[in-house]
């Protein structure tokens, strides 16, 4: 009895009528207590994320700042065969139909929904992505800034004709891009060499997590998570750009899966009048979100 009341010390009656509410009133407390009723105890899955579809960083180290909601993105309506179509126009043929791309992340959004903890992702704006196949041969800047920000560019010039895309760090590239081990985002290349990817994108997830909290959360997720970097963000902004790039009120995109001269990362700014590649810094922004893609 003396470790029973030790357990309970700093109780008030605060908690013992949240514990007599827990199952279902008075009544049913004092028939539990005369052996007339039983109850069957379960541990709760608490939801991994919120009604916004962001991650609740719950006992993290690493700074979080409350999500600016003036920053925001609009779900769009999911047209498969428009996103297909603008990914094979700016990264290449794909052997894949508009209906087994929506089959693929038909099966994969069913996935998750499944998976304890998970489904309130896609409260938050959700996009499927077909990535291309990808093989580097050669330094990781330089394809990032040959290929991929070639086609963010086109696709960007296309939607928003008259604006402006610059990228910051041209010229400083090559040989200055990496990615973080705990991004899993090594894993995702590996798997992008044998073909085409469908994926879900979750833009913001993460939106105003710092860089370091992005990467330290990642150990809380389920095996086929990966933290967004250059590739996947560079498709997704070439395939929705019009939700992605919008305006300046959209919040920039955090590159949190990779590094620039080790100490910095990657982002992608969109503005009322272009959209802007730089580095970024590693602190916690209201108007910045990194994001996560979901491949299964």
């Amino acid at each position: 009895m003396d470790k029973v009341l030790e357990t309970l010390e700093g109780w008030d009656a605060g908690h013992v009528l949240a514990l007599i509410n827990a199952v279902g009133g008075s009544q049913n407390a004092i028939d539990i207590a005369n052996g007339n009723k039983k109850v069957t105890l379960e541990d709760v899955i608490l939801p991994l994320f919120d009604r916004h579809g962001r991650y609740i960083s719950r006992n993290l180290k690493c700074a979080v700042v409350d999500a600016n909601r003036q920053y925001k993105l609009k779900q769009p309506k999911l047209d498969y065969a428009a996103c297909l179509a603008r990914t094979i126009k700016y990264y290449g043929a794909i052997d894949m139909t508009p209906a087994k791309f929506k089959a693929k992340a038909d099966e994969l959004m069913a996935r998750l929904k499944a998976m304890p903890g998970y489904g309130n992702v896609f409260c938050g704006v959700h996009l499927p992505l077909i990535i291309p196949k990808i093989i580097i041969d050669g330094d990781f800047g330089e394809f990032l800034e040959g290929f991929l920000l070639s086609a963010v560019e086109k696709a960007y010039k296309d939607v928003f004709p008259g604006r402006t895309f610059n990228n910051y760090r041209k010229g400083e590239l090559k040989e200055m891009v990496d990615w973080v081990t705990e991004s899993r985002y090594g894993l995702l290349m590996n798997q992008l060499v044998n073909g085409p990817t469908v994926a879900w994108y979750f833009p913001t997830a993460l939106h105003g997590f710092s860089i370091l909290a992005d990467r330290e959360l990642m150990s809380n997720l389920a095996e086929g998570f990966f933290l967004s970097g250059v590739i996947d963000i560079s498709v997704a902004i070439s395939s929705w750009c019009e939700v992605l790039a919008r305006d300046g009120n959209t919040p920039a995109l955090d590159c949190a899966a990779n590094t620039w001269r080790s100490e910095r990362s990657l982002y992608f700014n969109p503005r009322d009048g272009g959209l802007y590649f730089d580095y970024g810094c590693l602190y916690a922004h209201e108007d910045c979100s990194g994001g996560l893609l979901f491949v299964g």
